[in-house]
């Protein structure tokens, strides 16, 4: 059934292929000759093979080529040589009594995780659907609902509490058992009595999912057409660290190579898109393809909970985003420490390759497995390379797996223009590359073709990045090449602070120096604050009239008095200043003084600042504050503010060469 509401210019579809397992038979069940049959076309249904057989039409589905059938049981083999058919199968009856392990449950191997004891405990899921109906099988822990007349706990259509149930129906002695059965399962109602919902209705559930903290959004509906306020919901809700699930959308064909069939929200590069396979790890004919989809999972003939305690098999990549968005509770609670970036990058990992060797269009990275003691990874913990070029590609490759829509090129050797992208770059979910003046290395123009984006920002003038490399990234396809410059790095930080929000605090530094802003710019990122240059002694025009444009009333000055005079601090509005001894001791006295959280943190050389730099936006994207050391001998500042916060989860960014393995053995 294909349920789909035009409003204005958007339009919302929610779409799922099913096939329902009524509790009571009608009579052309229990005749003696004929039973009901779920006949799949290859391409169109035809009703005169089923009425030739003898048979009669029970269902129609009007989006997908099945007809429910009741047919002699002597004709089925006739049926099945047809060559105009794909597949037929007995429709079935579910009963309520005693417990049933989904096929699901078994090829997704959610078995061996409950044997790790992890079953989704202490994770935090919302389904924005429908509604979950009261179900003996089923505990929500709360919810919303965004349609008028209506409440979380009710759902008029079924597919919501149908969907909840994949991921966290009880493990109990009825019915089935959720994949995830000890997450915590949250209502919440975009979508009424017939499937349909306003976008902004969506983006209100987003929005609640985002103030509540969820750790997960599981997203099965589709729009057919793209709406920039979600694009920017879902990369809000994915910066605040969670994990977004979509289905990939049932508008695929029979033969999987058109590559545009993936709709959204699970086309945008911060939803992991979810295709369908079946109990043969064979694509739902139907199921969405395109170079979006990052994994497969279960999604033909999935039986869950369903409406007046019920149990209903249903069909459609609806089906299979559930079984991702359990298997990614049981990552969460296996690597509580781990972002959720590195999350999806575990399940890539362990996924079993379907289709073509490797990613490709109709099942991603493969089939989704679930983690247990036996397959645990250890997550990496330095992202390194041979140069500071292929370490900022390693850490774009961390952090934006699949694409990226903006990308930040910075001279390698120009600190001044590069030192206050971070806080930008955030801004637009960009990762920041690095470049030589006149022309772009290998692994960075591999780098840029690889995240496919549509825009491109050069930071500094031409002295620091030519005109031939604006030119070079054109003939790439690139559809937009922005130049953020000026006459020297103040104005650089002026044109930077531009492209950002509106925000009534700052962040000023020395711009004659490179690691008190760096050191700076996760917190700043984050909390969308521009990072503004200064000179020692005297504040830049371009500087001055920054903080009177953007009508600052606080400033953070990063840095004792020997790079931030207390004369330049005397012009400033509301100061706050965080300074120490050298470099090391105000990275550390910034987490201090701004109290941030200490749960992660990174670590680069503070000799350098091109680790430092491109690794600032994935920083800020885990909220993780950014210390520095020297290469081979940890500062004294730097070793008092790991034992004071008991920091025990540190990432080094850069080889052995900058932060020595004799500092952190790996």
């Amino acid at each position: 059934m294909v349920v789909i509401k035009r409003f204005g210019s958007i339009l919302i579809a929610f779409v799922m292929v099913f096939s329902l397992s009524f509790s009571t038979l009608g009579s052309s069940a229990i005749a003696s000759d004929k039973e009901d049959f779920l006949v799949l076309f290859k391409e169109k249904t035809d009703k005169d093979v089923i009425q030739s057989l003898d048979g009669d039409i029970v269902q129609e589905y009007s989006e997908s080529p099945i007809l429910k059938v009741s047919i002699p049981v002597n004709k089925v083999d006739d049926l099945k040589r047809d060559s105009r058919i794909l597949s037929i199968e007995r429709d079935k009856q579910v009963e309520i009594s005693g417990q049933f392990l989904d096929w699901g449950i078994t090829t997704t191997k959610a078995q061996e995780a409950w044997q790790s004891n992890f079953n989704g405990k202490g994770i935090k899921v919302a389904v924005l659907d429908t509604g979950i109906e009261k179900h003996e099988d089923l505990v929500t822990a709360g919810g919303a609902s965004f349609i008028e007349g209506t409440g979380f706990n009710q759902d008029e259509n079924g597919h919501g509490t149908h969907v909840a149930g994949i991921i966290g129906a009880k493990r109990n002695t009825i019915g089935g058992t959720g994949a995830a059965y000890g997450s915590s399962i949250y209502s919440v109602k975009v979508m009424g009595k017939d499937g349909t919902g306003y976008l902004s209705q969506v983006l209100e559930g987003i929005d609640w999912s985002i103030r509540n903290k969820m750790d997960i959004v599981n997203m099965s509906f589709t729009f057919e057409v793209g709406s920039p306020v979600l694009e920017y919901y879902v990369k809000e809700a994915f910066n605040r660290g969670i994990l977004l699930v979509g289905a990939a959308g049932n508008h695929g064909n029979l033969n999987g190579y058109d590559k545009d069939k993936v709709e959204f929200p699970a086309k945008y590069s911060s939803v992991i898109a979810v295709a369908a396979t079946d109990v043969e790890n064979k694509r739902l004919s139907l199921s969405g393809t395109g170079p979006e989809l990052e994994v497969s999972a279960p999604g033909v003939n999935v039986e869950s909970t369903f409406l007046n305690n019920s149990y209903a098999t249903y069909t459609g990549t609806s089906m299979a985003a559930p079984y991702v968005s359990a298997n990614l509770a049981l990552y969460k609670q296996a690597y509580p420490l781990a972002t959720n970036q590195e999350i999806r990058e575990l399940v890539q990992r362990r996924a079993i390759d379907l289709g073509s060797k490797g990613k490709d269009s109709q099942y991603g990275y493969g089939l989704v497995q679930a983690v247990s003691n036996s397959n645990r990874a250890v997550l990496p913990k330095r992202i390194a390379g041979k140069d500071r070029f292929e370490v900022a590609v390693n850490i774009s490759k961390r952090g934006w797996a699949n694409r990226a829509d903006t990308v930040i090129l910075a001279n390698y050797l120009a600190f001044a223009d590069a030192l206050t992208s971070g806080p930008m770059a955030y801004k637009l979910n960009a990762p920041i590359l690095l470049t030589h003046s006149d022309h772009i290395t290998d692994a960075t123009l591999r780098e840029i073709e690889r995240l496919s984006p549509g825009k491109v920002v050069l930071v500094g003038g031409t002295g620091s990045i030519s005109a031939g490399i604006e030119t070079e990234l054109k003939n790439l396809g690139i559809n937009e090449v922005q130049r953020l410059g000026g006459n020297d790095r103040f104005e650089v930080s002026y044109n930077i602070a531009k492209q950002m929000g509106e925000t009534d605090t700052a962040m000023i530094a020395n711009g004659l120096k490179f690691p008190d802003a760096l050191a700076i710019a996760p917190y700043a990122a984050y909390n969308g604050n521009p990072i503004l240059l200064t000179k020692t002694d005297e504040l830049p025009p371009k500087t001055a009239a920054s903080l009177i444009e953007k009508k600052i009333q606080k400033t953070i000055v990063v840095g004792g008095e020997g790079s931030v005079s207390q004369s330049v601090a005397d012009v400033l509005p509301t100061v706050t200043r965080i300074g120490g001894k050298d470099r090391y001791e105000v990275a550390a006295n910034i987490i201090r003084q701004l109290k941030l959280p200490t749960n992660r943190a990174y670590i680069a050389t503070g000799s350098t600042f091109g680790d430092a730099l491109t690794g600032s936006v994935i920083a800020a994207r885990e909220k993780a504050p950014l210390i520095l050391t020297r290469s081979t001998v940890l500062p004294e500042p730097t070793q008092k503010i790991i034992a004071e916060k008991s920091i025990n989860n540190i990432s080094v960014l850069g080889g052995t060469g900058s932060v020595s393995s004799s500092l952190f053995n790996y």
